[in-house]
């Protein structure tokens, strides 16, 4: 059988004829031809010798034939030869090819042995183009939903990257800031409220110049997926600047971040990273404290004062002793 790939993956012509062609021998008069068209609503037969496809009989050849009023013609006679057929294997584009290089309307379909198949006319090869051409739209459909999945997911991940501190994989400044302001309106709006935790990491310009900058950063990581490990799904982490993380507490009190502070300070202390000149000999961290809460009249610290709340309950811890947590900031 012929290789469908000189179709260029096209689908078989097999797939678009009309199966079960009616066959008679070349030697049934046109009267009984005519017969068996007119009660089986053919257009056409196919005429066989030793069955083996040799002509075709259509409703012009028979017309033509009666028009003339001959009688005692037989199918072989007024048959159109020699038959133009193609392999039930072949594309419908070889078929539509063939069909417009000869000028004709129908090709027998034969199978591997050059047995009937079936008929095809050129009516099946425009509904096979139609199929096609509506598959082939279908596919680059797909491959365009497909591409611009793709590309959305690319711009989620860059999204993502842009909000996302490279070295220790917590949100960056902006991410923070974007976060602070949603926080803030939430506060402004419902009346409900936020607390923040401002960490820094004790003597860390001295553990740089003591280990080396590459271990100051592995510390670092470390450091936040200590943070990122002792807070709830809602709250976020962020770096604030150097070694200074914020930790950002929706719907919580100062009671409760100051319980979260206790616990990552306890986090890192345990963690038991060498810092020969700290006192404890280990790096620790110290920790500020400030909470939103709506004031009296209905407003609420901006943002800025809240920062700047933490910062100064941070600068108490540190001046107390380090390896602390300093007291609830005052907005006010």
């Amino acid at each position: 059988m012929a290789d469908n790939n000189e179709a260029g993956g096209a689908p078989p012509v097999a797939r678009w004829m009309s199966p079960g062609a009616q066959c008679i021998l070349s030697s049934v008069p046109v009267a009984d031809v005519a017969a068996q068209m007119a009660s089986k609503r053919h257009s056409c037969v196919v005429v066989i010798d030793d069955g083996r496809p040799v002509g075709l009989v259509s409703e012009r050849d028979l017309v033509r034939e009666l028009a003339a009023g001959k009688t005692g013609a037989t199918a072989g006679d007024i048959m159109s030869a020699p038959l133009i057929s193609i392999e039930e294997d072949r594309g419908i584009d070889t078929a539509s090819q063939l069909m417009s290089e000869r000028q004709i309307r129908r090709l027998v379909v034969v199978d591997d042995e050059g047995g009937v198949s079936g008929v095809v006319t050129q009516t099946d090869m425009m509904r096979a183009h139609i199929d096609q051409i509506e598959r082939y739209q279908r596919s680059l459909e797909a491959q365009v939903a497909e591409r611009t999945a793709e590309l959305e997911a690319t711009v989620e991940q860059l999204e993502a990257l842009s909000r996302t501190d490279p070295l220790t994989g917590i949100g960056n400044r902006r991410a923070m800031e974007e976060a602070m302001a949603i926080a803030h309106q939430r506060s402004s709006r419902y009346k409900r409220t936020y607390s923040v935790i401002l960490l820094d990491v004790d003597r860390f310009k001295a553990y740089n110049d003591t280990y080396g900058h590459p271990r100051g950063d592995r510390a670092l990581r470390d450091i936040a997926g200590e943070v990122t490990g002792s807070i709830r799904v809602i709250d976020k982490a962020f770096r604030y600047g150097g070694e200074e993380i914020l930790v950002l507490l929706p719907e919580t009190g100062a009671d409760g971040a100051l319980a979260v502070a206790e616990r990552i300070r306890r986090s890192v202390a345990s963690r038991a990273i060498e810092h020969r000149s700290a006192s404890q000999g280990v790096l620790t961290i110290s920790a500020g404290i400030a909470t939103s809460v709506p004031r009296p009249d209905g407003s609420i610290p901006g943002v800025l004062e809240l920062l700047g709340a933490a910062d100064d309950s941070l600068y108490q811890a540190k001046e107390n002793g380090r390896n602390r947590i300093g007291p609830v900031g005052n907005p006010d």
